[in-house]
């Protein structure tokens, strides 16, 4: 069943279609294929990760993309442009559980939210997954030519977290081509687009054509070393004649405690936060930047004293540096997130170009104030 969510992506309400096209001008695509509804369930409490929770190292990727190629080129051929699709399938009963597009737009980070929530992008009805499980991230491709597209999954820090398709835990991962993980009982696909030949006929010919995912693992966390580490990889790898696809695995969004400005650096800035409640000033270094920092009413995100009221989610927004922007993404919250003067609900707000993230019927607002120089 599909159903689309209320909030609007930069002026464009997200696409309602009931068959799975996306060659319709809309950027963005959602599909149910599971009967799941949005209804308003029980908002339990989002849990910090935890790295010891058991995980599946036998998930059979070859035979669910096999058996669920006909949707999956369907999405992929009419993808409208370049950016991420996004198929799952629940593994116990190797049914389709759910498909999204996701097109990269010029000068914007495209966002979307995968859980159990009924405000999340690709709603996943399973007990083992959290509200708000995992974030999507697309920034605008350096090129336009096909398979230039780059895409971040992370953690909302979660107490499952998710996995590479060899079992190995992850926090977050960035990608520059197709990628394979597990979320809970669900086998998670995401596939750049932007060339319909990169979809023949025949599965067994397309599972074929598909590069080697390799995970490279890169624990420090300047934004742009994953780029040079991915870089080197594949320049590794072109020279040996094959193609592989690099996802480098990257931190979770910091945890409460976590320092926001690492020992030794100077602050990029910092996030002013206001509400009925107060103002906060956090100080933000590059390396929180490019990990990422939640901001909610729960104990465990930033600034809770001050987003400490029932219009607020607990975990509200994700303020992250996604390529070269700046961003609040609204992780899927109850009562949404709008821009300054604006009437819609919007997933992602550009805090770096100077746009302010208000929360919930205007209960607190959020800006970035750059360092100066």
């Amino acid at each position: 069943m599909l159903e689309g969510t209320r909030w609007r992506d930069g002026g464009e309400a997200v696409s309602t279609d009931s068959e799975p096209g996306v060659r319709d001008g809309r950027s963005r695509f959602i599909h149910l294929d599971a009967g799941q509804r949005r209804s308003r369930d029980a908002n339990v409490g989002t849990m910090v990760m935890v790295f010891d929770a058991p995980y599946s190292v036998s998930t059979p990727f070859e035979a669910l993309f096999v058996a669920h190629y006909r949707a999956i080129r369907a999405i992929g051929r009419s993808a409208s442009g370049a950016g991420v699709a996004v198929v799952a399938v629940h593994v116990p009963t190797c049914s389709l559980a759910a498909r999204a597009w996701l097109g990269a737009r010029p000068g914007a980070v495209r966002s979307a939210i995968l859980g159990r929530h009924s405000e999340v992008d690709v709603l996943l009805d399973a007990p083992a997954l959290s509200l708000r499980h995992l974030a999507l991230l697309v920034p605008p491709p350096a090129s336009w030519d096909a398979g230039a597209v780059t895409y971040e999954v992370v953690d909302l820090r979660t107490q499952q977290s998710f996995q590479d398709e060899r079992g190995r835990p992850l926090e977050g991962a960035q990608a520059e081509g197709p990628a394979f993980f597990t979320c809970g009982p669900y086998a998670l696909f995401f596939l750049p687009t932007g060339d319909p030949s990169d979809w023949p006929e025949l599965a067994t010919d397309a599972w074929a054509m598909l590069p080697e995912r390799v995970l490279v693992r890169e624990r420090a966390a300047e934004p742009d070393r994953w780029r040079r580490r991915g870089y080197a990889a594949r320049q590794e790898v072109e020279d040996a004649g094959r193609s592989r696809s690099v996802i480098t695995a990257i931190p979770a969004p910091l945890g409460v405690g976590e320092p926001l400005v690492a020992e030794g650096e100077s602050p990029a800035g910092a996030l002013r936060i206001t509400s009925e409640r107060g103002t906060r000033r956090l100080a933000v270094g590059k390396e929180a930047l490019a990990r990422g920092v939640l901001l909610g009413r729960y104990s465990r995100c930033d600034a809770s004293d001050v987003l400490g009221h029932d219009h607020i989610s607990r975990a509200h927004l994700l303020v992250k540096r996604v390529g070269d922007e700046i961003v609040a993404v609204d992780t899927a919250s109850t009562t949404g997130t709008y821009l300054e003067g604006g009437e819609h609900t919007v997933r992602t707000v550009a805090l770096g170009r100077g746009e302010v993230a208000v929360l919930g019927d205007d209960r607190a607002r959020v800006r970035w104030e750059p360092a100066e120089r």
